[in-house]
């Protein structure tokens, strides 16, 4: 498909990345534009007003996915593409011939922040919100990402994430946090999981009020045991879970402010991992929205 341009345009219109139909910029005129070939153009394309003396004109990526880039429409689709089936940078540069283009990798780590942009939004309007419930055991725990307790740069280290994972529905959630208080963890618990829900944890002091708060508390000394004998307790999901996180992390770090949209791309792979590119393109087009 990328092979040909007037393919990949159709295919963008047909997925709702470009607009079909676009009014006219200039003021007065209420004309819808129709798409123009123009060679100037680096898309081959414009929008251009069909109205007699009226020259408004538009670029056919107004308001869309590929506004702003001096890339390709093609080269964007790729990397979009590359980025869904999580290639290194390195990989993708290669596969989208840019590495021939540039020996700059800046391109594939600003498309690879706007995926990021669009699962966040994803995640906070269509899966934020309370897990567990009643009948339902959510396991909870906070974990280390980073090993040096010093650090310069830009670079995080040491951030403490606090999360829960559903047994039952696997709904995760995961939150930076700056101390593991319990004046910090608790409003996130009674925000992110539901009254009457079994919770299962470690002997972090901070969780020893759970059971006043509308939760049934079951517990492992992890000194001893990874599953407590008497109750069955255990918290292998969410370990498990710190386990993928870490796993998908940048092995060279990431700065603070990129450090949250990693953990939303970790979960929103959770929930779309059966057809990454697929999903990404459908949540572009919902984002962007070039239909209004």
């Amino acid at each position: 498909m990328l092979s040909d341009h007037e393919r990949c345009i159709q295919w963008c219109k047909e997925h709702n990345l470009l607009s079909s139909s676009i009014n006219c910029p200039r003021q007065g005129c209420e004309n819808t534009l129709n798409w123009q070939r123009r060679a100037a153009s680096g898309d081959g394309f414009v929008w251009r007003c069909s109205k007699k003396n009226c020259n408004g004109q538009a670029s056919i990526r107004q308001n869309s996915w590929f506004s702003g880039s001096k890339l390709s429409i093609e080269k964007v689709i790729a990397l979009t593409y590359a980025w869904a089936h999580s290639y290194t940078t390195t990989q993708a540069m290669h596969e989208t011939s840019l590495d021939d283009e540039s020996t700059s990798s800046e391109p594939v780590i600003d498309w690879y922040n706007y995926c990021r942009e669009v699962c966040a939004d994803r995640i906070m309007k269509h899966h934020a919100g309370p897990i567990g419930g009643p009948g339902s055991t959510v396991e909870i725990d906070e974990s280390k990402f980073g090993k040096r307790k010093y650090h310069r740069g830009r670079f995080i280290e040491g951030q403490w994430v606090f999360g829960g994972i559903c047994r039952e529905t696997e709904a995760c959630f995961l939150v930076p946090v700056e101390r593991r208080d319990r004046d910090t963890l608790l409003p996130i618990i009674c925000a992110q999981i539901l009254p009457g829900t079994r919770v299962m944890s470690d002997l972090w002091k901070s969780y020893d009020c759970l059971q006043n708060e509308g939760y049934q508390h079951l517990t492992v000394n992890h000194s001893l045991n990874f599953v407590d004998p008497d109750t069955g307790a255990h918290t292998q999901g969410i370990e498990n879970t710190w386990w993928g996180v870490k796993r998908s992390m940048p092995r060279t770090g990431t700065s603070k402010d990129l450090f949250d949209s990693y953990l939303q791309e970790w979960l929103w792979r959770q929930h779309y991992k059966s057809d990454p590119f697929g999903n990404i393109i459908e949540h572009i087009a919902d984002l962007y929205n070039v239909r209004v």
